[in-house]
């Protein structure tokens, strides 16, 4: 028999009886969970074409994605993010459908990836999109449902790391950097490169204190007294300070879910992928080296389908969060947390306790 008959391609694999078994119990738990905080089930394509997900690339993220031609020779791509195909299905089919839209999914993504521990080319993500709703409010909804969801799954310990996309933009905005030089600084800072960063900035003519604040954005971590120091980098920058205004307002309605203490501020958290606008998130556990999902808000990304319209959401990759859980001895539970229905001002607070 050909040796390629039983084999798999790299970072492809099977799922047998007893992992097949938890994948399905959490997509299900999950599933049960968004439901009762008012989010419906939506379940796109696997295949599309490659221009909907191309709405939300930036650079190297393109070279990641499986494309094929149809026989029309029209350029399809597997699926490499949920989040760009239910923008797309929102301003669409769901156009007409009441605001704000609460929506979510679960299912296989598609990366070509680094061979290296940690990352598949397939592997699955739950998540949800609540479309339609500005503001910090919307944003402290989706992280606490985030949080809910790690709990519900058994995790210990589960926590965010939350930034602003707006707090980096403003203070690479008022540099004289080429559009390039910006996109290489916040590169390296995505991946938490701090050599990268530094030797980038050595490069570059700029002011002495100019290069200090970047390079301290890192250090930028922790409770809310992180963005009192935020502010003291952000100087006279009104857009900088806006989006630690914006942190602040969503750390209160944390406070009021309950969860401020499983919540860090992070100024030097950027995510990948271009759509970000304000608001980002990753979560956490301890002993766990990689992050187990993350998210933010997106409001530009409606407007790349026709429909400008506010939205925020995130993912949480099933695989690394049963092997997270596994990591802690908590075995295969999991529960089903009561209701915690979503209610408009005023009776928010009232429908949170």
């Amino acid at each position: 028999m050909e040796q390629s008959r039983v084999q798999l391609p790299q970072g492809i694999r099977d799922l047998g009886p007893a992992e097949a078994a938890a994948h399905r119990r959490l997509l299900g738990l999950w599933g049960d969970s968004f439901e009762r905080w008012g989010y419906q089930e939506v379940v796109p394509p696997t295949f599309e074409f490659y221009s909907t997900f191309a709405c939300g690339f930036a650079g190297r993220e393109a070279e990641r994605v499986y494309r094929f031609f149809d026989r029309q020779g029209r350029i399809l791509a597997l699926r490499s993010d949920f989040t760009a195909q239910v923008a797309r299905l929102a301003a669409s089919k769901l156009a007409e459908e009441p605001r704000p839209l609460r929506l979510w999914y679960g299912g296989s993504v598609f990366r070509v990836q680094e061979a290296r521990n940690g990352y598949q080319s397939e592997f699955t993500q739950a998540g949800v999109e609540l479309i339609g709703a500005a503001g910090p409010a919307a944003d402290a909804e989706v992280v606490a449902l985030a949080l809910t969801a790690l709990a519900q799954a058994g995790l210990t310990g589960a926590r965010v790391s939350v930034g602003h996309t707006g707090f980096l933009r403003a203070l690479l905005a008022e540099l004289d950097l080429k559009a390039e030089e910006r996109a290489a600084v916040a590169a390296e800072l995505t991946h938490r490169n701090l050599v990268g960063v530094s030797g980038i900035l050595s490069a570059l003519e700029l002011a002495a204190e100019q290069k200090e604040v970047l390079r301290r954005l890192p250090q930028l971590f922790g409770g809310r007294e992180a963005l009192a120091a935020a502010a003291q980098a952000a100087g006279e920058n009104e857009a900088a300070r806006a989006a630690l205004a914006d942190l602040e307002a969503i750390a209160g309605h944390l406070a009021v879910y309950g969860v401020s203490e499983q919540v860090t501020f992070d100024l030097g958290l950027v995510r990948e992928l271009d759509y970000y606008t304000g608001m980002v998130f990753e979560a956490y556990v301890p002993g766990f080296g990689y992050p187990l999902g993350g998210g933010g808000r997106y409001d530009n990304l409606l407007a790349r389908f026709g429909r400008p319209e506010a939205a925020t959401g995130f993912a949480l990759g099933l695989e690394r969060v049963l092997a997270a859980r596994e990591r802690q001895g908590s075995g295969g539970g999991g529960s089903r947390a009561d209701c915690l229905p979503f209610a408009d001002p005023p009776g928010r607070l009232q429908a949170i306790h």
